[in-house]
């Protein structure tokens, strides 16, 4: 892979982690804290709560996300790309 390439996908790759992780943050900022400010729960209950839910869907989106792209770069591109595809126009016997 050309270092531009491979920079590129690391670029995009922090990029979709910051992304989730903001959309992850903002789902679980309303969930967590839209009973603190009604006055159904505490400060504490609530930031416990936005903690949890950080630690439990951010991380495990990063583990599961992250996982998945970088087996996909060592072991399937690999594999997809040394099976070759014929050109049109050529009939396969």
């Amino acid at each position: 892979m050309p270092k531009n390439k491979k920079r590129s996908v690391i670029i995009s790759l922090v990029l979709t982690n910051i992304i989730a992780l903001l959309l992850i943050s903002l789902w679980g900022g309303y969930y967590d804290f839209a009973p603190f400010l009604v006055g159904a729960v505490s400060l504490k209950h609530a930031l416990s709560d936005f903690l949890r839910t950080e630690i439990v869907i951010g991380g495990g989106f990063l583990i599961l996300f992250n996982g998945y792209v970088l087996i996909w770069n060592l072991f399937l591109k690999k594999k997809s790309s040394s099976q070759r595809i014929p050109k049109k126009g050529k009939r396969q016997k």
